[in-house]
Parts: C-alpha cells; sequence; structure tokens
C-alpha cells in the first residue's frame, strides 16, 4: 500500500508532479523509439500467404514500388532472411507456445543484424503473382541510423496518451483523499496502466526488429502491467464502496499475479494461455463476483451504490466493447480486428468510470446516465448475440443475419427498454392530474398550519423518503431546490408559508434524488407559489371590497340617515333619506357587479343634482353633450368606477348647499380618451370661507380619487370654488362582475 500523500501536497502540486512525470516518461520513451534502423517501409501482415507486404516506401525506401511482397532481406550481416506475416505481429503473447516465441526472438535477432548493416538487399515481388514468382527485384538500400519523429505512427502517440491520462488521474484522485484505501489502490492501478501501455508503444509499432533483449524487457514490463493491473482491480472492489474484505486479504490477488508472472516468465507453464490469458481471466472473474457481492452489500446505500453502477458500467462497456471489436465483430464480419495498441483506449473508459465512481462527482447526475448506458450495453450484448446465432446456428450470410438482429432487436428490445426505464427511474411518480388537484387543494385549504401539512405529505407521497424535517438554523438559507450529500439529500425552500424542508433517504433510502427530482419540486414550488399568491389577491381584494363598502355604508349611507333622524323639518329630513337610497341604490350596483350605461347614469346624476339643488334653492348649470344619445357614444362604465362617480357627485353638491353659499353650481363630466374628467364650481363664498365645514368631505373625496389612481385640484373660483378631478378609465366589455378582480388589482 503506498503511503499516504503528505499534506503539504495541494491538489494542484500534485497534478502538476504527475504532468511532469508523464512528459519525462514519454520523452524517454520517445527517444527509445527513435533511436532505432529506419528502413521507410509500412508493412503490413497477410495471413492468407503468411507474408509481409510493403504500403508505403519513404526516406531510405523512396521510389520502391508498392503495393509489393517483400520476399527477402540480404546484407553482409549474414545469410539472406526470408520474412514471415509473423514477424511483423503486435504481441508476442498472441503466437500459441513459448517455442514459437522463442522462435520469434531468434528471427528479431537475425533481422536486427541485417537492419544495422550499412546496406540492404531487399528481394520484391508483384503481388498478382507472389504464388508463382516472377524473376527476382532486387532493391539496394541503406537504413538510416534512427527513424524520424514524423514516421511514428497514431498508435504510438495514442498509448503514451493512455498512459499519461490514467497516471495523471491516479495522482488528482490520490492527493484529493489520500487517507482513503480505494484511492490509494486506484492510484497504483494508475501507474501500472503506463507501465503495460508505455512499453507496448515503443514494440508494438516497431518498423519490423527491435534488440530481443530491450524486446524482452519491454514484453515483461507489458506483462507485469496487465497481471498487476487485473490483481488490484480485484482488490478495488474488495475495498469499494463498501469494505468487504481487508488486511491481509489484499495480498491474495498481488501473489497470485506475481507467481503466475514468474511462471510465465521463466516459461514453466504449458503455453502463453497459462502464463498471461488465465490469470487475466481469473482477475475478471472474482472482479465481476466481487462487483456482485458489492451490489448486495450497498443495498441501503444508495450513494455507494450510484458509485458502484457506474464503476460496474463502465467495467462491462469496456470488456464488451473489447470482446465485439477482438472477437465477435471480425468472425460476423463487422469490423476489422482492432489492433492492441487501440485497445488500451477501452481500459482508460475502465478508469475513468473508477475515478468518477471513487470521487463520487455528481452520482446524482452518472447514476441515471448509468441507467442509460446499461440499458443501451443490453440492447448490444442483445444485437451482438442475435447476429452470432443467425450466423452460427442458421448459417445466415453477415450481412442478412445483422439487418434481421436489427429487426428483431427494434420489435423486441425496445417496447422492453422503455418499460425498463419507466420501472427502474420513473416509478412510482404521481400523474399530472393528481399533482395539480393536490396542489389546487393545498392553495385554498385554510390556515398556515393546515396547508404546511399537506405540502408535507404531497412531498412524503412523492418521494417515500426517510424523513422530512424543516430546516434549522443551523442548516442556512434555502434560497432554492438543490441538492445535497452526493444526492441523498433534497432542499426545498419554504413557500406558501410553510417551513424549508429537509428531505433525506428517497423510496426508503434505497435510490438517489437526481436532477429530474428538481426540476419537478421546482415546477410544484413554482405553481405553488402562484397559486399562494392568487389566494392572497383573492383575500386582499375580499378584504378591500369589504372594507370599501363598509366605508361607504358609513361615509354615505350611515351619513345621511343620521342626518335624516336630527332633522326636525319632515321636508329636509325626506332629501336625507332620499339621498340615503340614492347611495344605497350606488352601492347595491357595485355590489351586483352591473355596468352602469354612460348616457343613462350621466341622466339619472343630472336629474337628481337638479331635484336636490332645486330644493335648496339652486341653479344647476349642467350641459349635455350633444353626442350623449348616440348608440356608439353609450359605453358600460365600471361598476366601482361609477359608484365612486355618483358619490363624488353627491358629496361636491352636499358641499356647495351646506357651505358655500351658492346660487348656482356647474357641472362638466366627461369620459374620452380612456378618462373621465369631473368639474364642479359654484359660485359661492370661495374655499377659504367654506374649507372649515367641508374639510371631512373633501377628504373622502380625495380618499376615493386616490383608490383610482387619479388626480384632484381645488382651486379658488370667480368668484366660488372650483374642484377637478381626473382618473383612468377604460370602458367594461360586458356586465360581468369585477368586484373582486377590481378591488384585488387596486390592492
Amino acid at each position: 500500500m503506498p503511503p499516504a500523500v503528505p499534506r503539504s501536497i495541494t491538489p494542484a502540486h500534485g497534478l502538476l508532479l504527475a504532468v511532469l512525470l508523464c512528459l519525462a516518461c514519454c520523452a524517454a520513451l520517445v527517444l527509445l523509439a527513435v533511436r532505432q534502423p529506419w528502413m521507410g517501409l509500412s508493412l503490413k501482415a497477410d495471413a492468407a500467404s503468411n507474408q509481409l507486404l510493403v504500403v508505403r516506401a519513404e526516406g531510405p525506401a523512396q521510389g520502391l514500388p508498392v503495393p509489393t511482397v517483400l520476399q527477402a532481406l540480404d546484407s553482409v550481416a549474414g545469410a539472406p532472411f526470408t520474412p514471415n506475416a509473423a514477424d511483423a505481429i503486435e504481441e508476442m503473447d498472441l503466437l500459441d507456445s513459448y517455442a514459437a516465441i522463442e522462435q520469434f526472438y531468434d528471427r528479431q535477432q537475425q533481422l536486427r543484424r541485417h537492419l544495422t548493416a550499412p546496406e540492404l538487399v531487399l528481394t520484391l515481388a508483384d503481388m498478382a503473382t507472389a504464388a508463382h514468382p516472377p524473376p527476382a527485384r532486387q532493391f539496394t538500400l541503406q537504413p538510416a541510423a534512427q527513424r524520424p519523429l514524423g514516421s511514428l505512427p497514431a498508435m504510438f502517440w495514442f498509448q503514451l496518451l493512455v498512459g499519461a491520462a490514467s497516471l495523471s488521474m491516479g495522482v488528482w484522485v490520490l492527493v484529493l483523499r489520500p487517507q482513503d484505501t480505494a484511492v490509494r489502490l486506484f492510484a497504483v492501478l494508475g501507474a501500472m496502466l503506463p507501465l503495460s501501455a508505455w512499453s507496448a508503444a515503443v514494440y508494438s509499432t516497431r518498423e519490423l526488429a527491435l534488440e530481443p533483449g530491450l524486446l524482452r524487457l519491454l514484453s515483461g514490463l507489458n506483462h507485469t502491467g496487465a497481471l498487476a493491473y487485473g490483481a488490484l482491480l480485484v482488490n478495488l472492489f474488495m475495498s469499494y464502496p463498501k469494505r468487504l474484505l481487508g488486511g491481509r486479504h489484499l495480498l491474495w490477488a498481488p501473489l497470485a499475479a506475481a507467481v503466475f508472472l514468474l511462471l510465465g516468465q521463466a516459461q514453466l507453464v504449458g503455453s502463453p494461455d497459462w502464463g498471461t490469458r488465465l490469470p487475466i481471466a481469473l482477475a475478471m472473474t472474482a472482479t465481476l463476483a466481487l462487483a456482485w457481492a458489492q451490489w448486495r452489500a450497498t443495498r441501503q446505500d444508495p450513494a455507494a451504490r450510484a458509485a458502484l453502477r457506474w464503476v460496474g458500467l463502465s467495467s462491462v462497456v469496456g470488456c464488451l466493447l473489447f470482446t465485439l471489436f477482438y472477437a465477435v465483430a471480425p468472425m460476423l464480419g463487422w469490423l476489422p480486428p482492432l489492433a492492441q495498441g487501440w485497445s488500451f483506449g477501452l481500459f482508460l473508459l475502465i478508469y475513468i468510470g473508477l475515478a468518477a465512481g471513487l470521487r463520487r462527482w455528481r452520482l446524482f447526475d452518472i447514476d441515471e446516465w448509468a441507467y442509460r448506458l446499461w440499458l443501451w450495453v443490453a440492447g448490444m450484448a442483445l444485437l451482438m448475440a442475435l447476429d452470432l446465432v443467425l450466423v452460427l446456428a442458421l448459417r445466415l450470410d453477415p450481412t442478412l443475419s445483422l439487418g434481421a438482429a436489427l429487426l428483431l432487436t427494434g420489435l423486441a428490445y425496445l417496447p422492453l427498454r422503455n418499460a425498463l426505464w419507466a420501472w427502474l427511474v420513473e416509478r412510482r411518480t404521481l400523474s399530472e392530474q393528481a399533482l395539480s388537484s393536490a396542489l389546487l387543494d393545498l392553495s385554498f385549504t385554510p390556515g398556515r398550519e393546515a396547508r404546511t401539512e399537506r405540502w408535507k405529505q404531497l412531498l412524503q407521497r412523492l418521494f417515500e423518503p426517510l424523513q422530512i424535517r424543516p430546516a434549522g438554523a443551523s442548516d442556512g438559507a434555502v434560497t432554492q431546490v438543490r441538492l445535497a450529500d452526493d444526492g441523498l439529500v433534497l432542499w426545498v425552500p419554504a413557500v406558501a408559508g410553510a417551513p424549508a424542508w429537509r428531505i433525506s433517504g428517497l423510496r426508503g433510502a434505497r435510490e438517489l434524488f437526481r436532477p429530474r427530482h428538481v426540476q419537478q419540486v421546482s415546477e410544484l414550488v413554482a405553481r405553488l407559489a402562484a397559486a399562494d399568491a392568487g389566494r392572497n389577491a383573492y383575500l386582499r381584494g375580499v378584504e378591500a371590497e369589504r372594507a370599501r363598502i363598509a366605508r361607504d355604508l358609513h361615509d354615505d349611507l350611515g351619513a345621511r340617515l343620521m342626518s335624516a333622524l336630527s332633522q326636525h323639518d319632515l321636508q329636509r329630513a325626506q332629501q336625507h333619506v332620499r339621498a340615503a337610497l340614492d347611495d344605497m341604490r350606488g352601492i347595491v350596483h357595485a355590489l351586483a357587479g352591473q355596468g352602469a350605461p354612460w348616457p343613462d347614469l350621466v341622466a339619472e346624476l343630472r336629474h337628481e343634482s337638479g331635484e336636490r339643488l332645486a330644493a335648496a334653492g339652486l341653479a344647476l348649470d349642467w350641459p349635455l353633450p350633444d353626442d350623449a344619445s348616440a348608440p356608439h357614444a353609450a359605453p358600460l362604465l365600471p361598476p366601482r368606477h361609477a359608484a365612486h362617480l355618483a358619490s363624488m357627485v353627491r358629496e361636491l353638491l352636499s358641499n356647495a348647499i351646506r357651505h358655500a353659499q351658492a346660487t348656482t353650481v356647474a357641472v362638466d363630466l366627461r369620459w374620452q380618451a380612456g378618462h373621465i374628467r369631473l368639474q364642479v364650481r359654484d359660485d359661492g363664498q370661495g374655499l377659504q370661507a367654506s374649507a372649515t365645514g367641508a374639510g371631512r368631505g373633501l377628504a373622502n373625496l380625495r380618499r376615493r380619487v386616490q383608490e383610482l389612481q387619479g388626480r384632484w385640484d381645488v382651486a379658488e373660483g370667480a368668484p366660488g370654488t372650483c374642484i377637478t378631478a381626473l382618473w383612468p378609465c377604460e370602458p367594461a366589455e360586458t356586465q360581468a362582475p369585477e368586484l373582486l378582480t377590481g378591488t384585488a388589482a387596486s390592492g
């Protein structure tokens, strides 16, 4: 087990050290790769004819005909050499026996002697006549002492990149969590992949031959990295995400790998299958068994299971793709075999999945993606299995079998995938109708405590959590719906009088909260806030209307009746009662929500005002507009405006009768351009002389105009007083009630 990283090493410093180490190692590998003799040939093995094909010629071999067959090499360094397809093999372990491997090393030694000679003679033959060679055609070239940097193939650089990426990720995770046993194992695992990939990068991209001692060393490092990778992967699944085995048990897999490595390198087992492939297969089998044990151990830990789900997914996808490209696709004719160098990318995919799981980076995101990818992997596996059955069992043509497999997969798997997705991810979700009904019921539940309890019950129905508790002062402010603790906790802000909630343990702590839950609850909170705002506006409208009615009854109707009771003159008492009846009629019209036709209202007010002034001995000057009776000039005045207008006219006339000592009152009332303008002028004693008696009435009038969002002006006349009120007003479209909506808007 590697020692803990000193706390003085920050993640940035650790990653910088890893990058510098990678750069140094890659520079050494590049130097080793280019310091090899170079003919300038790009060769391809033809397994069918067991020959080597020259597919490109450059540098010292510039001008050679391509494509062509390389039949022999000759130099002063030894006897002519006849190359075959096995000489260009990428990985020596693919040979059937240790005898074949030793023969390969002997041939590499012979090739090396020729390549280091000052002059080399190549014998070539045309491809079309390779089976019946024509007269030999020979070409002479002088191999370069080293190959140029540009001659290194893309696969060489890819293997360097894979090793550097895995080593950097291992160091990065280690410096973030240096005390974690699983992370330490992961860091060592990250060093084994470059050990295997970097050594293979040199010998798998050689032009034709390397010095046998160097080749054996690089092959041994590759074997060491591969076997150690498998052993450490077993140990990692012993320790992560739950500790299944520890202590001395972690020595079993590395010791077994070391034994297999020694036996294989000493060639004490029957074949490379026993020395290399068998231990890797055993490591993969043990890893799968431990993954299943971890799955059972994480039943009550959704965060650990989400991490395991992602780690297992990356491992399965990597192995499945490796199997697809190495075995199934070549057998079925889909794709050419994947070169070993490119296959390291599949192991890097596994390593990235391990890093995401160990860091538990946004588990609530990768967990849902894991479900999606698991279903995709299942579909791909089903397609491969069906195609394999059709090719092997029914002897169908590969193209026909692939089409049939695609059709069967689409018919059978796609409906099953949708059902699995609904069961795994979207199960037990309330319908939109149920949510809307619950929110409506919650919004109009009377009482804050009752609404809070209904909201809590709705969240309980949605998530079946282990706990829902109000957020405390130590939890900080909760301003929006958010996830915490890797998706174990969902925070819900306060809304509709209910407190903020901390919800933990989705589905009895069997699942993690995910981004879709955040979106769902955010929508519910927004809808509940909107419904609560509507309910509050409704209640404010009701209260405002109640207050207005009470004010009208008190200020208008009550005052009129009190005045009537205090009168000893029957005629004056009747006038006050008549005025009270007019006020009551206006209040009833407003309650009924009936819009008043403008000409009818003006005529009624004019008639009423004339009678009141005449009874008091005053004249009325109220001319009607010429077009007042025209059909197009008869809009409906909203009831609230009609009630305020009638009250203002009556109050202004009452002030003129009581306090102005006037002989004539002039009224100018107009409704045009979206505004009502009321002006009342008298020829009495003026504002200063009458202000004391009219103060309360003027205050009431000013308040009414302010409620209508209008302007109020009182000025001295010449003689008398001129009072002007102006406020906006749009016609009522229908006679539908606007009792609550109008007052709610103004409230």
